[in-house]
């Protein structure tokens, strides 16, 4: 009996010992401890002693708290790296220095890509300059093209009036030989009337000569008579005859010359509407070359943008900037040395979301559960406690195949920083 109680002890004092030695914190999995910003109130420090808190029980089978050693983790954070090679030229941050949203961090060398944005801009202003040019080259030609077709249109309405003069003028000569017509027929009328009284005067005179009533001159006179008025209406007949056949040589010749003044002014006609006809579809081949020629310039100039864009872009990325409000840690960026696509020169670490990493060995897991109230403290504040609870717990052990990850959140917002290293006390219920 009294060896199984010494074996007993022996076993109790092996397992205190592996405990104390698992509950050590584990410093290689953490960074160094960056530097507090400005806006982290620092504890009140003793002159000579340093501050630190006090030596933590190590767990005991059977306790009712558990002390963890762990560290202070961001939810996120990002690296930043050049995209292309180039010489770093100024570094504006180091270790633990805040830094707030587009904060310029590192500059690269960009004086190539500087001529590059010059070169790109100067393009988009030429493609300007041309699309203005080639504008203003339209509504010239437009205008000149509406007065070519003003032009046409006002020789056409001349020409329109010099056919409708002429078309006057025949009906006007046309007029003239029907009244031409009128006369000689009424001339005609007039000699039958004269005839038919001269030879009425004849034949009374001859009646009055049979019985010795009238002398021979006067029958003389009236037989005389009776033959000129037999002659002029021949000519009367003569003339009337005439202007109905149209045989008239003066008649003939001025319809002739009215009908080739018609047909002058119908070919000025159909060759001004020809000539309007022309001018219009010059004025659809101007507009369509101007606006190849404006649509070439437009091109011309979407393409200088894409290349000042670019080169704009390009003059950006020399400058590395925060992608949020952090401090900065992991600062492998020196001025002078040359900047390699993809490697890291800085990490930025956000102060929001913070929380506690902590590895735990096999034997705790099954008294811990999400929800849990914790304690964390840090050396830097041994005087603060911070409220917190058990977040998530690992399903899978870590690479040493005998500790789990557990993560405690904060209850409310605190002012650490990301690489601290932190207590976490807990406390469980009597089995």
């Amino acid at each position: 009996m009294k060896t199984q109680h010494w074996l007993g002890g022996i076993v109790f004092i092996g397992m205190v010992i592996v405990t104390a030695f698992v509950m050590k914190p584990n410093v290689g999995n953490t960074k160094p401890e960056p530097t507090a910003p400005k806006e982290v109130a620092k504890p009140q420090q003793a002159a000579d002693t340093p501050p630190t808190l006090p030596a933590l029980e190590p767990f005991k089978d059977g306790d009712t708290e558990a002390h963890f050693t762990g560290s202070v983790v961001s939810d996120r954070k990002a690296t930043l790296s050049a995209r292309m090679p180039a010489r770093i030229m100024n570094v504006s941050a180091s270790e633990g220095t805040p830094l707030t949203l587009g904060q310029v961090v590192i500059q690269l060398d960009d004086s190539d890509i500087q001529g590059q944005v010059r070169t790109s801009f100067a393009a988009v202003q030429t493609a300007l300059t041309q699309i203005t040019r080639a504008t203003e080259g339209k509504k010239a030609q437009l205008l000149k093209a509406d007065t070519d077709i003003a032009t046409a249109r006002s020789g056409l309405k001349q020409a329109e009036i010099k056919l409708q003069q002429a078309t006057l003028a025949k009906d006007a000569l046309q007029g003239d030989t029907t009244s031409e017509k009128k006369l000689a027929e009424e001339a005609v009328k007039k000699a039958e009337i004269g005839y038919d009284q001269a030879v009425r005067t004849r034949k009374s005179l001859e009646a009055l000569s049979g019985v010795g009533g009238v002398s021979r001159n006067d029958l003389q006179s009236a037989v005389s008579a009776e033959k000129a008025a037999y002659s002029d209406l021949q000519s009367a007949q003569t003339q009337r005859n005439r202007l109905n056949n149209g045989v008239t040589p003066e008649t003939t010749y001025r319809i002739a010359l009215a009908n080739k003044d018609i047909e002058t002014a119908q070919a000025g006609v159909h060759q001004a509407e020809e000539g309007v006809q022309l001018a219009e579809k010059a004025k659809e081949r101007i507009r369509d070359v101007a606006e190849q020629e404006i649509n070439t310039a437009k091109a011309g100039l979407e393409q200088a943008k894409v290349g000042w864009q670019v080169a704009r872009e390009s003059t950006d990325s020399m400058r590395l900037h925060a992608p949020f409000a952090g401090v900065a840690t992991a600062i492998n960026a020196k001025p002078g040395e040359m900047a390699q696509p993809g490697m890291p020169l800085l990490t930025v670490v956000s102060l929001e979301g913070l929380r506690v990493d902590a590895l735990v060995t096999a034997r705790h897991l099954a008294r811990l559960k999400v929800g849990l109230p914790a304690t964390v403290q840090v050396d830097t504040l041994p005087n603060r406690k911070f409220e917190a609870r058990v977040a998530q717990i690992a399903s899978s052990a870590e690479s040493d195949g005998r500790t789990f990850r557990v993560q405690f959140r904060f209850a409310s917002p605190v002012t650490l920083l990301p690489g601290q290293v932190a207590h976490v006390r807990l406390s469980f219920a009597k089995p």
